[in-house]
């Protein structure tokens, strides 16, 4: 019996450790995109995330849309609207309903310019319903929106403190795994128009 617990104890440690592992070459890359391939746990996609920004508008009185748009690189000011995204958020919030968590109204999530080495294509589409991946896309299996907070403004509406929090996992079919990070930085508001 003492030995099955100790071999318990060591197999919880191992796993611990391991996972330990894993966080630290997250972290390593920081804010980024992170692809990891099934077959031999490696990464074979990073994608450096510099910059968010956020939009939106109120259609009628019954829900507002909302969009979120991830880049490359490091922008002071919004880039053109025509400028393509790593990563595109859309959703919409039924003003009727109190948003405890922007991750239960995700009605899309979009990747651009992947690499079509991985098998993915160079646009994935993920479509969800009010944060919940339905399996419509069938090289996607599983989506988890862990987190999706919005830097929260200072005293001035003008001005955010670098609070966001914005962590999505998603696992391919083929056993892949994505990894959507972006932390501790602003997500500044701008009027552009929802395009899909």
């Amino acid at each position: 019996m003492k030995s099955i617990r100790i071999s318990l104890s060591m197999l919880m440690i191992v796993a611990a450790l391991s996972s330990c592992e894993k966080m630290a070459i997250d972290k390593t890359y920081g804010n980024a995109l992170i692809i990891r391939s099934a077959s031999a746990d490696n990464i074979v996609g990073t994608y450096s995330i510099g910059s968010a920004y956020q939009g939106g508008s109120v259609v009628g009185s019954d829900y507002v849309y909302f969009h979120l748009k991830l880049y490359p690189e490091k922008y002071s000011s919004p880039p053109d609207p025509f400028v393509n995204a790593i990563v595109e958020i859309n959703g919409n919030i039924r003003s009727q309903k109190e948003v405890k968590d922007l991750g239960e109204w995700v009605d899309q999530i979009v990747i651009n310019g992947l690499d079509e080495s991985l098998g993915l294509g160079s646009r994935l589409d993920i479509l969800m319903n009010h944060g919940v991946y339905e399996g419509d896309n069938e090289k996607i299996k599983e989506v988890s929106v862990k987190s999706l907070k919005l830097a929260t403004y200072k005293d001035s509406l003008q001005k955010q403190n670098k609070d966001c929090d914005i962590y999505i996992v998603i696992k391919s079919t083929a056993g892949d795994v994505i990894t959507i990070r972006f932390a501790h930085e602003a997500t500044p508001f701008t009027p552009w128009e929802l395009r899909y």
